[in-house]
């Protein structure tokens, strides 16, 4: 999962040419924000109190309107 990824390997990470970047899975945190307010607005919407599933759904969200750009 995100959050797990980051835990494991931490905030930067070596890049292609070795040299540290920004996590890869951080360019979703401004998306997964979004849909977590959305939730935190709207709870009776999303139909589940199961973090873990939310955060799941918010990331195929988040992929899908990223492939949509």
């Amino acid at each position: 999962m995100l959050i797990d990824s980051v835990a494991t390997h931490g905030v930067l990470v070596p890049g292609s040419a070795g040299v540290p970047v920004a996590h890869p899975a951080l360019r979703f945190v401004a998306q997964l924000d979004a849909q977590l307010l959305k939730h935190e607005m709207h709870p009776s919407e999303t139909g589940t109190d199961d973090l873990d599933a939310l955060i799941a759904k918010a990331l195929r969200v988040s992929d899908d309107e990223g492939k949509a750009v």
